[in-house]
């Protein structure tokens, strides 16, 4: 990234401080790092190339490189689990989705994240209840948190330029997530299984996967209306279903 004007937009939008410890995730050259270090952040990256941990080694003494796949390891192993951070990350395209989920799934006290991210995947995020593109990582992502636009990113600040439009998003994480003291697990279930025939009907769609008697018995106790298209249905309402399927579970 050599865009100066969207490292400040992703530098004003975190609202890191001296002092702040900052994860960033895939620092690269070091753009992002170098705005950090300037402020007086105190920075951990985690990087897996060994070309780019060698730039940040010459360039920036001062913050710790971890050497791990940030999509494959709880960072949670990782960080002091005892103080508060922030996260800032250009994310990689293949990979940014699964990232994004272990971050806001991790024990860590995150009070803020600022994500740069392929446009579509963004946008998917923030999509509200009744849009089109709302599905279920939008469900997931704003369970976890509230999530907002930050700015549009063109190619042409990025060298060389990719072939796709970025998005730079933040997420103010919640103090406990939406569905709680349901499980993550009862959470996921219910959430993959809305969506997956998105333009049907709710009932329709949940009979893809569930069992017929179960999304009966759905229906009847959570009050959702089972004739909205998936993409209708708000988080609050799906909170519902799952706290119907756990007295589903809890009956036998």
């Amino acid at each position: 990234m050599t865009s100066q004007s969207v490292i400040a937009h992703i530098i004003e939008a975190s609202g890191v401080q001296r002092g702040d410890a900052v994860l960033e995730i895939g620092p690269g050259q070091g753009a992002l790092t170098k705005a950090l270090v300037s402020i007086g952040a105190e920075v951990t990256v985690i990087e897996i190339d060994p070309d780019m941990q060698e730039v940040i080694r010459r360039d920036f003494p001062s913050v710790r490189i971890v050497d791990a796949d940030a999509s494959q390891i709880d960072v949670a192993s990782l960080l002091d689990t005892s103080v508060q951070w922030k996260c800032l990350s250009n994310l990689p395209y293949n990979v940014g989705t699964k990232i994004v989920q272990r971050l806001l799934t991790s024990t860590v006290q995150f009070t803020g994240f600022t994500f740069m991210l392929q446009k579509e995947v963004g946008q998917r995020m923030l999509a509200s209840q009744g849009e089109r593109t709302r599905g279920s990582l939008s469900n997931f992502v704003q369970a976890f948190g509230t999530v907002s636009k930050v700015c549009l990113v063109p190619p042409g600040a990025f060298f060389p330029p990719p072939n796709v439009d970025s998005i730079v998003i933040q997420i103010e994480p919640r103090s406990q997530a939406i569905f709680y003291p349901s499980s993550l697990e009862h959470f996921e279930y219910i959430n993959r299984a809305l969506f997956a025939q998105p333009r049907k009907s709710l009932r329709n769609s949940l009979k893809k996967n569930l069992d017929k008697e179960l999304v009966r018995y759905l229906e009847k106790e959570s009050g959702v209306d089972f004739g909205l298209r998936p993409a209708h249905v708000g988080l609050n309402e799906v909170v519902d279903l799952v706290t119907a399927l756990e007295r589903w579970y809890a009956k036998g």
